[in-house]
């Protein structure tokens, strides 16, 4: 009987897969994401339209129970049919108690640009795995028997339930443990009870319990079992099961039948007595969840009652499996059939199924697809027969799209009209199906038809040209434009989000931001380096082809005082004669600064309060041969002491008079300032240096007469310097760098003048070189032309052993002997007069005892001698030129202070006789 169950099947399924487009199978609890098939490789979809049409076909869903399409997922473009991610497919949960299990999908082909519209019927058989346990619904029960069962007796026990309903994996059959007790286990497929057997007899007072463990094994490889373990309590049971009163159930309703209404009762009998005859009703679980879930039967009266609707039902016959169980400990289970068949009495309206052909809840088509294209499929469902069941549907909204009949009872809606996105995005399509009835039912659905954008705009620039300005020393990252382009087309696709990008910009001064337009200073610009940038934006959308604009852009740089404007030098240094004339340009002072306009245009002045100068030193301290005129430390000068004016182009004008040896130099500080806001400024020292020119005559101070008389001593260690001149040249320089010349002697060579000025012996003398010698000197500076004056000088050797020249060690000494020689004098002159006076005093006596006249004195003429010793000596007689006085007393600093006299030169007076010539008439030559 097995065998030909199995073959009926068999068949059935053969002519279910014959029937379909395309059939394929797949293993229950499969991986997500599996390969089930590819629908345009299984229908030769090459030789039914061209190759070239191939990449514009759309596969989609139509309409199917969703609680099957959660299990599949189909890809739009490829055609591939997979295992969804969502859900496990589960053959048990889509074929509850089938034994073969064989999905139907339908699904549309569909060009989106031609069309091209076909439905393919797709049939998966899903294959069983033995994934599931035989179980029980407890693991534990007690059965309580009668000791006085009769031989053989058979209890029912809870069956186990194998959600596997494949032939193998399905349950096969029980065994029971230990087999060698009073019990056997029967078993039948076609009711699934299960029933314990008493072979042997039963003592209560011998044994009153037995443990058995009843094993359900399926027919899986490996096999897989259930246990129940089963307590059997020996006493007197239950041992009638309940009967139907009638064999079979069945009855005829109108579809009109509203839920809850009583179908039928049902009536079963238990001969038994007590709880053991008592009955309850209840749907048997193992049937399609559609059934338990259109009816309900009561428990206790057995009343069967719609729980559904009718008029929305798919099926006229529904079969229905009751069961009946006593209220015995061990209770029996009888199970009837209940046929309700539903009747067409009214006129239900249609029912419409729409098919998006996408994956979402609307239908999408490109804006470029053609006509006849397909966008949606549309199934009607009304289970009226005849007249009503018989529907007409049309469009009843807009223009761009009309209905198309496909088959029996189902339509395209299709393109009518070109799109255009950027007109209308959305199209609402509203469906109107009616029905032949009297009077007639209709049905309207309104759905989305959403225009897919595509890329048939460019973008484009509210401007043709953009010019813009910054300021230089602007900041890094500061923003200097925001350009935005404007697209028709739709950004979330592509083709309408715009991407910026600059062209002709170097070494990254700017940078754009690709998705704001805003332009950003990546440098700080310098005016002086650049002044304008020019530069192209671009704009490209992202859609296919790639679409673009071009914009220019210039950037104009501002100037800005950022440029300090500046000195060639820091320290200018100007030479200028004392000879300049008042009004003279002596010298220009540069400044530059390279801004522009304003920025760029400077004065230079004259800082108040700055001026400095240096004074030509006048201590008059003097030494052989030159003057000190080394300048002094810069003492600080008032404004109206600053002969210079500096004009604001930097010009130096003289506005008095200079004197080198008054003021040498000069200093004090200039100031360029621009006339940019602010105003930006730089300082430099000029320094103005009076050059010296040659204007003052060489004076000599010492000997500061003609003709004076100097005296030198014989002797080897007589000092070999007689004396010094000494010279004041208020030059500087080389004007006052002194050479001492000799222009006329009578001395034979020996006596010479240093460059110092010191006149030296040029050998060692004798009491033959003894006498008077004239040496007249001339001292010239080195200017040009060269200034000059003249001296002459007496030296006189004397015969003595003594020394003359300038200071020394033997000062001292020196001293000694003048001082020796003034006493010697004066105590000569003390005698001559005491004897003078002693003999005049005689001569009185001898006059006026002889009585002679008295003769006048002896007039002795006086004479002057000069002694040199270690400095030299003047005398003090000698005149003195008024015009060399007040010279000396107007210039001769500290020296001007009183008048020189005789004395400061070191000259001393004696008697002697002077020649004509005024040479001491001492007899030498």
């Amino acid at each position: 009987m097995a065998w030909m169950t199995s073959l009926i099947v068999g068949l059935c399924h053969l002519i279910l897969v014959n029937s379909a487009d395309v059939h394929y199978s797949v293993t229950e609890q499969s991986k997500s994401g599996l390969l089930v098939g590819n629908i345009p490789d299984s229908i030769d979809l090459v030789n039914l339209v061209s190759q070239a049409s191939i990449p514009y076909m759309k596969y989609s869903f139509l309409s199917i129970d969703s609680n099957l399409r959660k299990y599949f997922s189909l890809n739009e473009k490829s055609g591939d049919l997979r295992l969804s991610s969502s859900e496990v497919l589960d053959r048990e949960a889509v074929c509850q108690f089938d034994i073969t299990c064989n999905l139907e999908l339908q699904i549309a082909i569909q060009s989106t640009h031609t069309q091209f519209f076909r439905k393919v019927l797709v049939s998966i058989d899903v294959i069983d795995i033995n994934d599931h346990v035989p179980e029980f619904k407890e693991n534990f029960t007690t059965l309580t028997i009668s000791e006085s069962v009769q031989i053989p007796s058979s209890f029912p026990l809870p069956s186990a339930i194998d959600k596997d309903t494949g032939i193998n994996n399905s349950l096969q059959g029980y065994e029971i443990f230990p087999q060698d007790g009073p019990f056997e286990l029967s078993y039948s497929k076609s009711n699934s009870n299960l029933m314990l057997r008493v072979v042997k007899e039963l003592d209560h007072e011998m044994r009153d319990l037995y443990t058995v463990k009843i094993i359900a094994r399926d027919g899986g490889d490996p096999a897989r079992e259930g246990v129940l373990n089963v307590d059997i309590i020996v006493e007197d049971i239950n041992d009638n099961a309940p009967k139907f009163t009638q064999d079979k159930y069945a009855k005829v309703v109108d579809e009109t039948v509203n839920p809850g209404s009583l179908l039928l009762t049902l009536k079963a009998v238990d001969a038994d007595s007590g709880k053991n005859g008592q009955v309850r009703y209840r749907l048997s679980p193992q049937q399609p969840a559609h059934i338990l879930s259109m009816f309900s039967v009561d428990t206790t009266l057995g009343e069967l009652r719609l729980v559904g609707d009718f008029q929305y039902a798919e099926t006229e016959l529904y079969k229905i499996d009751v069961e009946a169980s006593d209220m015995g400990d061990q209770p029996f289970t009888t199970k009837t059939t209940v046929s309700i068949t539903v009747e067409d009495t009214i006129n239900s309206r249609p029912k419409l199924l729409v098919s998006y052909l996408s994956q979402n809840n609307y239908s999408s088509i490109s804006e470029y697809a053609n006509l006849g294209v397909a966008v949606a499929h549309i199934l009607v469902k009304d289970t009226d027969r005849g007249p009503n069941g018989i529907v007409q549907c049309n469009l009843t909204s807009g223009g761009y799209f009309e209905l198309q009949s496909y088959d029996i009872k189902e339509y395209k809606v299709i393109v009518a009209r070109s799109l255009d996105r950027e007109v209308i995005q959305v199209h609402n399509v509203t469906i109107e199906c009616t029905d032949a009835g009297l009077p007639s039912l209709s049905t309207t659905e309104t759905f989305q038809v959403r225009v897919i954008d595509e890329n048939d705009n460019a973008p484009i620039f509210p401007k043709r040209f953009y010019n813009m300005t910054i300021r230089e020393n602007n900041e890094i990252g500061r923003e200097i434009l925001t350009v935005a382009a404007m697209d028709a087309d739709d950004r979330a696709t592509g083709n309408g989000k715009i991407t910026y990008s600059l062209q002709d910009v170097s070494n990254g001064q700017l940078l754009i931001n690709p998705d704001t337009g805003v332009i950003k200073a990546m440098t700080s610009f310098d005016y002086e380096l650049k002044r304008q940038i020019n530069f192209t934006v671009v704009a490209d959308d992202n859609g296919i082809p790639r679409r673009s604009a071009k914009v220019p852009v210039r950037v104009t740089i501002l100037d800005e005082n950022d440029q300090v404007p500046y000195f060639a030098q820091s320290r200018f240094t100007i030479a200028v004669s004392e000879y300049a004339s008042r009004g003279d340009l002596i010298g220009e002072i540069t400044a530059f600064d390279f801004e522009q306009g304003r920025n760029g245009q400077f004065e230079i002045t004259k800082i108040p309060g700055s001026g400095r100068g240096k004074m030509t030193h006048k201590s008059g301290v003097y030494y052989s041969g030159s003057v000190d005129n080394s300048p002094v430390d810069l003492e600080k000068l008032d404004d109206d002491k600053i002969p210079f004016e500096v004009h604001h182009n930097g010009s130096l004008i003289l506005l008095g008079e200079l004197d080198h040896e008054i003021r040498c130099s000069y200093e004090f500080e200039v100031r360029v300032t621009d006339k940019g806001e602010p105003p930006l400024s730089d300082t430099a020292t000029v320094v103005i240096d009076v050059t010296d020119e040659n204007d003052n005559t060489p004076y000599i101070l010492h000997p500061n007469v003609s003709e004076v008389m100097f005296v030198a001593l014989t002797g080897a260690d007589a000092p070999q310097t007689l004396f010094s001149f000494e010279v004041l040249d208020r030059d500087s320089g080389s004007n006052s760098f002194l050479v001492y010349t000799v222009t006329a002697r009578n001395d034979s060579g020996r006596f010479d003048v240093d460059s110092q000025g010191e006149v030296k012996r040029t050998r060692d003398f004798s009491y033959r070189d003894a006498g008077t010698y004239k040496l007249s000197v001339m001292v010239r500076d080195s200017g040009t032309p060269p200034l000059s004056d003249v001296r002459t000088v007496l030296i006189h050797i004397s015969g003595g052993n003594g020394t003359a020249g300038r200071s020394g060690l033997m000062k001292d000494q020196y001293i000694v002997i003048a001082l020796t020689l003034v006493c010697v004098t004066i105590l000569l002159s003390v005698t001559i007069i005491l004897i003078i006076v002693i003999m005049r005093r005689l001569d009185k006596r001898r006059k006026h005892s002889a009585g002679l006249t008295p003769r006048p004195p002896m007039h002795i003429p006086n004479s002057r001698v000069i002694t040199t010793f270690m400095d030299p000596v003047k005398m003090d007689n000698f005149r003195h030129d008024s015009a060399n006085r007040e010279y000396r007393d107007d210039h001769l600093g500290s020296m001007g202070n009183h008048k020189m006299n005789d004395s400061h030169f070191g000259f001393t007076s004696s008697s002697g006789s002077i020649n004509k010539n005024g040479l001491a008439d001492n007899g030498y030559q």
